[in-house]
């Protein structure tokens, strides 16, 4: 990967971003981007102009420890807040539309640090249950629908699950930090196989099948399989120069095939053209 082909970014509108935990792309492209020291959300459009931050205020409309986010193709975005143990919807302006969850627990509907969340092509959404050791799935309309995993090192079991992505054909995917693989479910949580990669955390799934991950500790890289899981490309070191990542916490790629990479130690966002 060339330095030219990758750019960093390190602020919204005149304040800087503090320890950033993920991004997704909106449906107009707009890049929307957790951040944990902030304690908010921020929206910025294809141009990385500030749009909307949220998660400030008071009551339920306040995020406390945003970590994971992601977009629907109708445009709502939902963010685990751990702090809160509850997942919350807003609009893209910021209007809090619903909270699931209320207080830390293993119940159906229930969180004890929720952690990567994805929307399915028919806005179900999956939620990383980080210490409850599962993966919980509400309906559109916020009902609990089903749940899968459970503790251990066996197939379909998690020891550290972080982060969730869903392929082109519907199969829902699972980083495991501490297990070193990432897990492949069907859409209904059926176990089905699994890769192996050194401490994976973020991961996306490009328009074609690709899948791509960003890896923590001396890992600190982002890796490329093919649709069929054929490990093809890998890129990047531990560092904080351009093309070198320091705790990659999110990951996401846009229509145009850019991967951005949100960094929670290096405070920034990277964004490489395809033709890295």
């Amino acid at each position: 990967m060339s330095e030219q082909d990758c750019h960093v970014v390190t602020n919204y509108g005149e304040k800087e971003f503090g320890c950033l935990t993920d991004i997704a792309i909106g449906v107009n492209g707009e890049a929307v981007i957790t951040d944990f020291t902030k304690k908010c959300v921020i929206v910025l459009d294809c141009n990385f102009s500030l749009l909307s931050v949220i998660g400030w205020g008071s009551g339920y409309r306040r995020l406390d420890r945003p970590y994971g986010v992601a977009v629907s193709k109708d445009g709502i975005i939902a963010i685990s807040d751990w702090g809160s143990h509850q997942v919350k919807k807003y609009s893209l302006q910021g209007k809090l539309l619903s909270v699931i969850g209320n207080i830390i627990g293993n119940n159906n509907g229930q969180f004890n640090i929720p952690r990567g969340l994805v929307f399915s092509s028919n806005n179900m959404l999956y939620v990383v249950d980080r210490w409850n050791f599962r993966v919980q799935v509400f309906q559109q309309d916020d009902k609990f629908a089903f749940k899968f995993g459970n503790k251990g090192s066996n197939p379909g079991q998690f020891q550290n699950p972080i982060r969730i992505a869903i392929d082109t054909s519907n199969r829902v995917l699972v980083t495991d930090i501490d297990g070193n693989h990432i897990s492949l479910f069907s859409h209904t949580g059926n176990f089905i196989s699994r890769i192996t990669c050194d401490r994976p955390y973020a991961i996306a799934v490009s328009p074609d099948g690709h899948i791509i991950a960003g890896c923590h500790g001396d890992s600190s890289r982002i890796k490329v399989w093919s649709p069929t899981h054929q490990l093809i490309n890998q890129f990047g070191k531990k560092g904080s120069q351009q093309g070198e990542f320091k705790s990659i916490s999110g990951i996401a790629m846009d229509s145009t095939g850019t991967i951005y990479v949100a960094e929670y130690n290096n405070n920034r966002l990277q964004f490489i053209s395809s033709n890295s």
